[in-house]
């Protein structure tokens, strides 16, 4: 199997000069270190930024290596110069494009003393498993994974575990990390257990956490029942087999001497639950990060926007349910999202601000390694109870 290896580089100059013009005074070096190296020029173009000549020229040419078939495609302007290197190739020659890539480098930044060369590892692209995700604030972070465990699609989501060299295994829901088993300051944090939450003979409502690990931490700390609701049994499944350092044994049976599972819509038991009058100490959601909208140019847009929001709509229903079902002094835990992910955090605390009930909440973070950041986690409580 061929894969595309990808290294982007951009020259810079290290001092900012409004004067500066690259493309005109060293370009011709450019050419001639990629001559060097192997390459001979294919194509060629300019186009005038928003109709102005001269200074707002972009040069565009191509390059290709007359041994390997390795690309180049350099883009030129007034105050920079970017390059692309690309190869079609076999996974096994990984090395010796990185110490190609390496060498283009260096021999930029000899002959271009003047300016800072940068240069992103290298891309993997074609590979059996996709290496890349998106952090909340938009960087990219790359795992490192060498095998996949499991990778079926329900009728909900994909589903997928794969084993990282880094983090051990990692659970993906349609390819987005939920949790690794790195990861137990996830599970610490959204169940409080770090910030003085008791469960002794407590009664808890898990919502989602079909990787089992919030149940099986909990298990442990002798609380007098768990209910957890778990709308995607393909999760429980995969899980109960590839993530057992996670799980446990807390998955093998749906129903035990202090924990039963429920594989079902959260909201359909919430309802039930509410217009029986059970009650909880603690509820802790675990179904998905808290979903974003764009675009807004103010807070009271952002406030209109979000309020209207179907994603806002269903988690509005989570914690109203969870609000009637949770006991006067009970607290309700979930995770929300990112801490560099501002925006998304604003309308969180738009959301829970205009809830049927008035709360206080406290949110706080903690880095999760799988995810690379820092995520935000909260502790809603009913107004009353503080007073």
């Amino acid at each position: 199997m061929s894969i595309t290896l990808t290294s982007l580089y951009e020259i810079l100059p290290k001092k900012c000069d409004s004067k500066a013009d690259l493309w005109q005074s060293h370009f011709v070096t450019l050419k001639d270190v990629l001559t060097k190296n192997g390459f001979e020029k294919l194509t060629s173009s300019s186009q005038q930024q928003n109709g102005h000549p001269g200074q707002d020229e972009v040069v565009t040419e191509c390059y290709c290596h007359h041994k390997n078939g390795r690309t180049i495609l350099v883009t030129c302007c007034k105050d920079s110069m970017m390059l692309d290197l690309n190869e079609r190739t076999q996974p096994s020659r990984l090395s010796e494009y990185n110490e190609c890539a390496e060498q283009l480098q260096t021999d930029l930044y000899k002959a271009l003393r003047d300016y800072n060369i940068n240069r992103v590892p290298t891309i993997r692209r074609g590979e059996k498993i996709w290496q890349y995700s998106e952090c909340g604030d938009g960087r990219i972070a790359e795992n490192n994974f060498t095998e996949l465990l499991f990778d079926k699609t329900s009728e909900y989501q994909r589903v997928t575990i794969g084993y990282t060299k880094t983090y051990g295994k990692i659970l993906l829901l349609d390819w987005v990390e939920n949790l690794a088993e790195s990861d137990d300051s996830y599970t610490t944090s959204l169940c409080g257990i770090d910030r003085g939450v008791t469960y002794q003979d407590k009664s808890v409502l898990i919502l989602g956490g079909g990787d089992g690990a919030a149940l099986h931490c909990l298990r442990k700390l002798n609380p007098r029942m768990i209910t957890m609701i778990e709308i995607d049994e393909m999760v429980l499944n995969a899980c109960r087999t590839h993530l057992r350092s996670c799980c446990g044994d807390s998955l093998d049976k749906y129903e035990g001497e202090n924990y039963k599972i429920i594989v079902g819509d959260c909201i359909k038991y919430l309802e039930e639950y509410a217009r029986e009058g059970r009650k909880f100490d603690y509820v802790i959601s675990d179904i998905t990060d808290v979903p974003i909208e764009t675009n807004e140019k103010n807070n009271q847009e952002i406030k209109e926007s979000w309020l209207s929001g179907a994603g806002w709509k269903f988690f509005k229903q989570v914690f109203n349910y969870s609000l009637k079902l949770v006991e006067t002094d009970g607290i309700i835990m979930t995770h929300i999202t990112a801490s560099l992910n501002v925006d998304g955090i604003k309308r969180f605390e738009v959301g829970i601000n205009n809830l049927d009930e008035e709360v206080d909440y406290e949110m706080f973070d903690e880095f999760v390694p799988s995810f690379c950041e820092k995520w935000m986690f909260c502790h809603i409580k009913k107004r009353t109870a503080q007073k």
